[in-house]
């Protein structure tokens, strides 16, 4: 019983240790404010007066939640970005869900890039329409101020995004691992004690 109890120590400790998360650095990744609070959005159709029109965010847009953006400017790039406090050297892992509404035609370009300062962690051109889809990237911080980028173009439709996230990679807490080893120790002792108290036959 006492060894069921160590092992099940043991392997909830190494799920701690697995599973340990870091907070998403994105503000308001899922635009749930019903606005583009933290966003800044630049480049062609960005216009303040264009918003509605080339761009904007709808419940009918949303992944989750109650709201989703829709971008679809046309003949250029439109940036959608933020300046997230990163690491020097660390890996984020960068999470964002994407539909495409219609198939792209002869003469319209869509294309879509996503960076994290000088690293791009994703790009397509020429996305077929498809239903939401979760997509994942991995860049690595080369300051501790990095600019979060997506570069987007849809000349023939829009692009739909939601559930946005940028997160430090996982890393085993220090904690954790220390509640693994006594864990070990006690199960080594309790198996030799056992082990002792056995007779010989």
């Amino acid at each position: 019983m006492k060894e069921k109890l160590l092992l099940g120590l043991i392997t909830l400790s190494f799920l701690h240790v697995g599973l340990t998360q870091a907070a998403n650095l994105v503000t308001n990744g899922g635009f749930e404010t019903g606005d583009f609070s933290g966003w800044t959005i630049a480049g062609v159709d960005s216009d303040p007066s264009l918003e509605g029109i080339y761009y904007g965010l709808d419940p009918l847009a949303a992944n989750t939640g109650n709201y989703g953006a829709y971008f679809g400017p046309v003949g250029g790039i439109m940036t959608v970005s933020q300046t997230l406090q990163t690491t020097p050297g660390q890996g984020y892992t960068i999470s964002f869900a994407l539909q495409q509404d219609t198939d792209p035609t002869p003469g319209y370009l869509n294309s879509v890039t996503v960076q994290l300062g000088s690293v791009t962690g994703f790009s397509a051109t020429n996305v077929a329409a498809e239903p939401y889809t979760m997509y994942t990237a991995y860049a690595v911080a080369s300051s501790a101020s990095s600019l979060f980028r997506f570069n987007l173009r849809n000349d023939g439709g829009y692009f739909y995004m939601d559930d946005i996230s940028v997160v430090a990679a996982a890393v085993p807490e220090p904690a954790s691992l220390l509640l693994v080893t006594p864990a070990l120790a006690g199960l080594y002792f309790l198996r030799r004690r056992r082990a002792a108290n056995i007779p010989n036959n």
